[in-house]
């Protein structure tokens, strides 16, 4: 498995929510909100569609396992 990724960098204010989800749709991308408690957990799986993760406002922490 590969992953390819594009960082842009930028000076200033960060992106809030309303630009960051508009830019997901002008991707062609469906975003929605989603959570859970601290210190969940999930071993390795698949979905059925490529996913994008993007940390909400409480942050996040993506390990691999």
């Amino acid at each position: 498995m590969t992953a390819d990724a594009a960082v842009e960098r930028h000076d200033g204010t960060p992106p809030g929510e309303d630009q960051i989800a508009a830019r997901m749709r002008a991707e062609g991308l469906s975003p929605h909100g989603w959570s859970n408690g601290p210190g969940d957990t999930y071993g390795w799986h698949e979905h059925g569609y490529e996913k994008v993760d993007r940390p909400g406002k409480f942050g996040g922490t993506f390990l691999p396992t």
